[in-house]
């Protein structure tokens, strides 16, 4: 009886955690936290468009400060287009798919591509554990023998980094060869909320770490695994030192393994049994079946004399001549009737005398244009190897040569262009690229073969873009448009990117080609004058027009936000001696000093903008009272009044502040009018002394 495997449907143990993808990465971590679970499903309108996995967070964690993480949305950093699956498909092919696109976590939809459901490694070790478990071998023949060791003190932001770059998910401390702490994937989930770039391994390793023998089997190592609930198994030796790593990924790689083996026993019996069934053919049935049906092959069999004795219909046919005429002729008049050379005829004739074969192209002229030939003369012969006569073996290869003169003049084209071009095959895997691709990328084509264009993912598109794109390639045959990717050396590039879909007669795609021009030096510079169109060039900082630009929009905000905004207008006391005195050269340096100081001592919401000499506005948003903006100008008063070294020169200044507040309570004000209100309040600082702050007055 045959035991149906189950469907994926049956193994899924939970319903999936679902964001949007608007949703902060950091409330994504904390719910995938609370859920306990290792993956998250990106969803819009209940269609799924990408997941996020712990994996997702490491390699975040990697290129992400903090800071930067606390405004990422997870569709910036999301695994899309999703790898997906229907509730039917068999487990093995499910499993299989895992396999083949790397992947520990597979999206399970319905008729309509809605969320299903979310199978993981887990699942799958859950009903194919019971192969594995009846297993004895040893844990020493599936373990990672190099796993990453690293002293407990190293910084966290090279750990995070090293644990991105190996294969096994986890990074160990050790100490005299022994573990005392271990950071994996999951641990990964807790260190956005921590500040990364000051701790150590030290700081954040989980212990004690459950280790077992390299003599262990695998069912004694996945029993500790169930027994402790991690993923993780640090090997030892006989001295207790570190000798492996063994993950639950290694578990799933075995069974793999085992599949594999299955199926290639499956085939190498199917392959038996046809060979054993072809070779009950009749020997003459065959025989007669390849000389008439030997498709484009024209087949002539002479006599030892070199009479033809035989011709097939496509020799015939080729010849344009009746086997009728043919047989009884010696193939020699025969080749001058046809047109045939008769040199490399009777040089073919001679070869298969001597019991060799000959092999050569001619052309031939029929009227119709040259027809190339692929010409072949070998000996027939009896079972005791006397020679009976020869078989001319004719093929036309005219379109082949004419086709190979093409594809050679695409292969220049394709090797020579200063444009990179990239094939993939309909699944979306690179099956070629040229010189300049590799140029452009960093990548040479052994790293890319086989692999996803999104290795070169800036994941500055969002998933929304690439469903545009592809829409638009599904429906025109193409997509053009601007893209950012990434080099091999993590160096973000802008190109102008061609997609079109090959097609075959019958309107099947066979294949997609990307065409891509490098832009980056042409957006550097529309980008840098866009920059300077809007920032000071000494700074950095916003000048005057984006300036009044932000506090319009601040302006707007306060009846949504339901709070308060506050500009301060600060001008910086006996600047001009410093300049006079040190030159121009200091000057500018100490007014770039000055912008870092107000920078650092403000919010992350908070912005600063140079309008010009030595005038500097605050714009502070979300101000709940006037206690807030008074905070900010005392801490701005004293640290900008501390000293100066301006290339070994100490120069000392102060800071007067004119304030103005606005809440949602007021009446409207333009930003004219704010900056009017600062700047009168600043003249009121100016006029008593200097060197502090004062908040403007409105008339009763």
């Amino acid at each position: 009886m045959n035991i149906k495997p189950p469907s994926i449907k049956h193994i899924l143990s939970r319903p999936p955690v679902t964001v949007s993808i608007e949703t902060v990465l950091v409330d994504v971590i904390k719910l995938m936290r609370l859920e306990n679970v290792t993956a998250a499903v990106v969803t819009n309108d209940k269609l799924p468009i990408g997941i996020v996995t712990e994996r997702d967070v490491l390699r975040t964690l990697s290129t992400n400060t903090n800071k930067e993480i606390n405004h990422l949305i997870v569709g910036k950093i999301m695994s899309s287009p999703p790898v997906v699956a229907t509730p039917s498909m068999d487990f093995f092919d499910a499993y299989h798919l895992c396999s083949i696109k790397n992947i520990r976590h597979l999206i399970v939809v319905n008729d309509q591509g809605e969320l299903y459901g979310l199978a993981s490694e887990s699942d799958f070790l859950r009903i194919l554990g019971v192969d594995v478990l009846s297993s004895d071998s040893s844990i020493a023949n599936n373990m990672i023998s190099v796993p990453l060791l690293l002293a407990p003190n190293t910084s966290l932001q090279d750990v995070i980094r090293r644990i991105n770059a190996e294969s096994g998910g986890a990074a160990i401390a050790t100490e005299n060869g022994k573990a005392v702490g271990i950071l994996t994937e999951r641990d990964a989930m807790s260190l956005v909320e921590k500040p990364v770039s000051e701790l150590v391994l030290a700081d954040v390793m989980s212990g004690p770490v459950i280790s077992i023998s390299f003599d262990s089997s695998v069912y004694y190592a996945i029993d500790q695994m169930r027994i402790h609930e991690v993923r993780h198994l640090v090997i030892v030796n006989q001295d207790g030192c570190i000798v492996g790593l063994f993950t639950e990924h290694d578990v799933v790689k075995r069974i793999e393994k085992r599949y594999i083996n299955f199926l290639s026993s499956v085939i190498k019996k199917q392959m038996t049994d046809l060979k054993e069934a072809r070779n009950q053919l009749d020997d003459s049935v065959v025989l007669t079946s390849i000389l008439r049906e030997s498709l484009d092959m024209a087949l002539i069999a002479t006599d030892v004399g070199g009479v033809v004795r035989y011709l097939n219909p496509d020799a015939a046919s080729m010849l344009n001549i009746s086997p009728v005429e043919a047989v009884g002729k010696e193939l020699q008049l025969l080749a001058s009737m046809v047109g045939l050379d008769e040199v490399f005829i009777q040089n073919g004739i001679e070869a298969a005398s001597r019991g060799e074969r000959f092999q050569a192209e001619l052309n031939r002229d029929d009227n119709l244009g040259v027809q190339v030939l692929r010409s072949s003369c070998a000996p027939i012969v009896d079972k005791d190897t006397a020679i009976l006569g020869c078989v001319q073996m004719l093929q036309d290869i005219t379109k082949h040569k004419q086709a190979n003169e093409v594809l050679q003049q695409h292969a220049s084209v394709f090797k020579n262009t200063h444009e990179g071009i990239m094939v993939t095959d309909t699944a979306g895997n690179i099956t070629a690229v040229n010189p300049a691709f590799e140029s452009i990328t960093g990548f040479s084509e052994d790293e890319v073969i086989g692999k996803n264009p999104r290795i070169l993912s800036s994941k500055r598109q969002d998933a929304e873009f690439y469903q545009r794109m592809w829409h638009h390639i599904k429906r025109d045959g193409y997509w053009q448009g601007e893209i950012w990717n990434r080099r091999k050396g993590g160096e973000f590039y802008a190109e102008w990117l061609t997609i079109s879909a090959i097609k075959d007669d019958d309107g099947a795609i066979l294949q997609y080609i990307g065409v891509f021009a490098d832009i980056t030096s042409l957006k550097h510079s529309q980008e840098e004058y866009k920059f300077l169109a809007h920032h000071d060039p000494l700074t950095g900082l916003p000048n005057r027009l984006l300036c009044q630009a932000l506090l319009d929009h601040a302006l707007q905000r306060i009846e949504r936000n339901d709070s308060g905004i506050g500009v301060m207008m600060i001008d910086i006391d006996n600047f001009k001696l410093v300049n006079d005195t040190f030159g121009h050269q200091t000057g500018d340096l100490l007014l770039k000093e000055i912008a870092k100081r107000i920078t650092v001592a403000l919010r992350n919401d908070d912005t600063v903008a140079r309008l010009g000499g030595d005038e500097f506005v605050v714009l502070l948003e979300s101000v709940s009272d006037r206690e807030d903006v008074e905070r900010v100008a005392e801490k701005l008063v004293q640290t900008l009044s501390e000293d100066y070294d301006l290339y070994g020169n100490l120069a000392k200044v102060s800071a007067s502040i004119g304030i103005a507040v606005v809440s949602s309570s007021q009446e409207q004000l333009t930003t004219e009018m704010l900056l009017k209100q600062a700047d009168d309040a600043l003249y009121e600082v100016k006029a008593n002394g200097r060197n502090g702050y004062r908040f403007y007055q409105r008339e009763s």
